[in-house]
């Protein structure tokens, strides 16, 4: 028990939990490969996150999409700790004079097996307009449209939110497409 069996300057008895695998020692980088590297009882918590990050609330969202356009973004919850990615999206309702057609909508696919995240938009005071709870990792879908004849203008600041409800993957990532137009 006392001894560094995989030379790594730790012994088991000093908080070695693989005595086997040199780069398993406390202090070590816990990156995304399922194991605990540092010994802490948590795996992969200092695993790199996406490049949305720091992204975890709304004041901290990521600025996803401007007026008129559309675009899928590429994610992960690559930890416990991460249990929410927000975006921000920033829509202009442009003036119709028969018809409105200003929406938002956002859906999330590629779910990682063994996870559940659900999804939901916001308008700009963060009062919920949608969610999506579907269950497992099964698609996603939130939508945020107007009456064809909706005088004024519906357009300003919408968040668009991932929430984890369960499971995460450092290495398989989500996809969501966000649109928005009119």
């Amino acid at each position: 028990e006392g001894f560094d069996g995989d030379g790594d300057g730790w012994t088991s008895c000093g908080g070695d939990c693989n005595n086997s695998n040199s780069s398993v020692h406390p202090g070590a980088n816990d990156g995304c490969n399922g194991v605990d590297d540092d010994c802490d009882g948590t795996v992969d918590e200092n695993a790199a996150g996406d490049v949305y990050e720091p992204n975890n609330d709304a004041n901290n969202s990521y600025v996803a999409l401007g007026d008129n356009a559309s675009r899928t973004l590429s994610a992960t919850i690559h930890v416990a700790a991460d249990s929410n990615d927000w975006y921000l999206v920033n829509a202009v309702d442009d003036f119709e004079v028969l018809i409105d057609t200003f929406h938002i909508t956002a859906q999330m696919t590629s779910i990682p097996t063994g996870a559940d995240y659900d999804l939901y938009l916001y308008d700009a005071a963060i009062n919920q307009l949608d969610a999506s709870v579907n269950g497992s990792n099964n698609p996603e879908s939130v939508t945020k449209a107007v009456s064809p004849f909706s005088p004024g203008d519906d357009g300003g600041i919408f968040y668009v939110r991932v929430k984890r409800y369960s499971g995460h993957s450092c290495s398989d990532g989500y996809s969501l497409y966000i649109e928005n137009g009119g």
